[in-house]
């Protein structure tokens, strides 16, 4: 089976010292999506069924035999290992106990999902920790594919496993997207240690790590595109500054101690900023001349200075999250640049029960010509109200979500 059913890469377009390993999948990056890869499985499927019926005289349709007729084995190993890559690891590795045919295919999976959910707030027993990190240990062992296009560890591993080894493996497998969630002191060396060359995508959540790794990934991971650090407790500073970065999504949510965010990237696409901090001054955002989206949350004091902070994009946002907490004071300046490109405003509003009106946002409409779709949704204590209504008129959206 020619594998351009699968991959939109073509033998001609690989780069020079790039093998063509039969069996194996092509970077993530280039793939079908979700839906598109179930419609290229559903027909190979459906020609392999036809070959079959036409070789081995199988019975119609509703006949037994047809129904316990194998169809999913006989598929090409590119398409089986791109099934298997869709699933944790654990889930993968079951499938070796179905025939010959599935032993080893899940061991060239090109990512390694160490997430499956676990009972909340469940305590393991020693024998319990023990025997993951060997399973996790074996796994790394018993894997053949020469690169991973993601490795994901939530906090239930990181705890538990040798994390270090994990890193190394990661690093050494060329890893295009690194998702990792807890973990211990010792992973912060080993990921300062570690190289990251094809690295595109980096989440860090609920990590001991500090400005000099994130300065560190945005340094030296020339080809970083996804940055994502959420409730990180000692860190202080997020300075994605350079004119060479390919960053073009940057996401910094519930940082406690965090003071500042730099930003000089000129790729920057999306930027997601929720901050809690107490210390912060703000954003400084400096040069994101390509930066059309941007949302921003607010929950310990008014969002008018990060508000502010981005004015400086405001001719080129296409899209715009706000998060308000109507328990401060909203000052929303009576006059700004206007949005011209903005399409789509989304506004949270908290507390909306402390007599603060919805009025004093009425300036930001007023500066958004071209907007589409506006998204209200207001929380009075534990109540939630979403609505969408109609308008039409110069400044007033098409449509408004309540």
């Amino acid at each position: 089976m020619d594998s351009k059913w699968l991959w939109k890469k073509k033998s001609s377009e690989k780069s020079s010292g790039e093998t063509d390993n039969s069996g194996l999948v092509s970077s993530h990056s280039e793939r079908y999506s979700d839906e598109q890869f179930v419609q290229v499985i559903g027909s190979i499927a459906r020609r392999t069924a036809s070959t079959q019926e036409e070789q081995h005289n199988i019975p119609i349709k509703g006949d037994i035999t047809y129904l316990l007729q194998d169809w999913i084995s006989p598929l090409p190993d590119e398409i089986l290992i791109g099934i298997l890559s869709r699933l944790n690891t654990r889930e993968a590795s079951r499938t070796s106990a179905i025939s010959k045919r599935w032993r080893n295919l899940w061991t060239h999976v090109t990512c390694l999902n160490f997430d499956e959910d676990v009972v909340q707030n469940k305590r393991f027993d020693q024998f319990e920790i023990s025997a993951r990190a060997k399973w996790v240990t074996q796994v790394l062992q018993l894997h053949q594919g020469s690169t991973l296009d993601v490795f994901r560890m939530n906090r239930h591993y990181s705890t538990s496993v040798p994390a270090t080894k994990c890193i190394e493996f990661a690093a050494r497998k060329r890893v295009q997207r690194l998702e990792i969630e807890g973990g211990h002191n010792s992973l912060l060396k080993k990921l300062l240690e570690s190289p990251f060359k094809s690295l595109r995508h980096l989440s860090l959540k609920n990590i001991a790590v500090n400005d000099e790794l994130v300065g560190h990934f945005l340094s030296h991971c020339e080809v970083l595109e996804h940055l994502c650090v959420c409730c990180i407790e000692n860190l202080y500073a997020v300075k994605a500054v350079g004119s060479s970065l390919q960053l073009k999504f940057l996401q910094v949510s519930n940082c406690r101690q965090l003071v500042r965010v730099d930003i000089f990237a000129p790729n920057l696409v999306e930027f997601v900023y929720d901050s809690r901090s107490v210390y912060r001054r703000g954003i400084v955002l400096k040069h994101a001349p390509s930066l059309v989206k941007v949302s921003l949350a607010e929950n310990d004091e008014s969002i008018t200075r990060a508000f502010l902070s981005v004015s400086s994009c405001f001719s080129c946002l296409h899209t715009l999250s706000l998060c308000m907490n109507f328990d401060m004071e909203i000052n929303m300046p009576q006059e700004f640049p206007e949005l011209t490109c903005l399409k789509d405003l989304s506004l949270e509003v908290c507390n909306a029960n402390y007599g603060q009106s919805l009025l004093s946002l009425t300036p930001l409409l007023e500066r958004s010509p071209s907007l589409h779709r506006l998204t209200l949704q207001v929380c009075i204590h534990s109540f939630k109200c979403i609505a969408e209504v109609n308008l039409f008129s110069t400044y007033i959206p098409r449509s408004v979500e309540m």
